[in-house]
């Protein structure tokens, strides 16, 4: 009933209400799915939130861990006795 009282010059067969309702559940179906998978992406550390007041939440890859720190070799000693 929405559309129709935004479109009150809309006119549409059963076949394409039909069609546009299976859309828009569809459409809200893979959100909530879409909207699953990112919160494990999350979870997991892949992906970073990015919240804003008034504005939707923004996912982006998160920054790669920095590398390992590089092993110290051990200071070798002097061999031999020296001239």
């Amino acid at each position: 009933m929405r559309y129709f009282h935004h479109h009150p010059e809309a006119a549409d067969s059963l076949e394409g209400v039909a069609r546009w309702r299976l859309l828009a559940d569809s459409i809200h179906q893979a959100v909530e799915e879409t909207h699953q998978a990112l919160r494990r992406l999350v979870d997991r550390g892949q992906l970073v939130e990015q919240r804003a007041p008034g504005v939707q939440t923004l996912y982006r890859l998160a920054p790669a861990p920095p590398p390992p720190a590089p092993k110290r070799r051990k200071p070798r000693g002097r061999r031999g006795g020296g001239a």
